[in-house]
């Protein structure tokens, strides 16, 4: 697929995985492996690797990629740095230690009401990141630039899978900043590949059995 994988590192030990279990199409994480050999090996820059880093727009990593003591270094060149906080908003250890190093934060709220995700994205600003954006689910998306709050509504669908519709919608909205787009069409672009992913199966595996599947189980 054209990828570059020659700064990748490579251990002996079980890759990352997740289970999934979809349920009229919503995806359900059942467990994880939390990474895998990467908890033993997380990654450390070496000055060639942040050589690599310049040559890019923007650094994306989440708060299961084992990179937070590498944030600062990245901080350093300059390049923007993207944060999936997934749903750990309200957590002491990322509202000090990793919103102050990070241009933009995405976490998940579709658990929670409206105004509560609003006090979270004036919080993470308020810790030191430029745009703060709260994924509601079918409920759609939230942004707090520190002025101003922004309000998406989702693209209506009939989902078959809904995994990887958040990262899609990430994806989508940090391109559209990227080109020099307002923060409303970003919002925009985000909503509407986050419903196209939701009409495609997402994960890797479809149809291997496990746990006594049901139709509609993944890997």
């Amino acid at each position: 697929m054209g990828v570059d994988h020659s700064r990748c590192r490579q251990y002996a030990g079980e890759n990352g995985y997740a289970k999934v279990r979809l349920e009229n199409g919503d995806r359900q994480f059942i467990m994880s492996n939390r990474g895998g050999i990467v908890n033993e090996h997380p990654l450390d820059l070496k000055p060639e690797d942040i050589s690599y880093i310049r040559e890019f727009s923007l650094v994306h990593t989440s708060n299961n990629g084992h990179f937070d003591s590498q944030l600062k270094k990245v901080r350093e060149t300059g390049i923007p740095v993207s944060y999936d906080f997934s749903g750990h908003w309200n957590e002491e250890y990322y509202l000090k230690e990793i919103a102050p190093v990070v241009d933009y934060a995405f976490f998940s709220c579709g658990e929670i009401d409206e105004e509560t995700a609003k006090a979270a994205c004036k919080r993470f600003v308020s810790e030191g990141c430029k745009i703060a954006v709260a994924t509601m689910g079918k409920r759609g998306s939230l942004a707090f630039d520190g002025k101003k709050y922004y309000r998406q509504i989702p693209k209506p669908v009939d989902a078959i899978d809904t995994l990887g519709a958040g990262d899609s919608f990430t994806t989508a909205f940090l391109l559209s900043l990227l080109d020099g787009e307002k923060i409303e069409t970003a919002m925009e672009k985000g909503a509407e590949f986050a419903a196209k992913t939701c009409m495609v199966r997402g994960a890797f595996g479809y149809g291997v059995p496990f746990e006594d599947p049901e139709p509609g189980d993944c890997l």
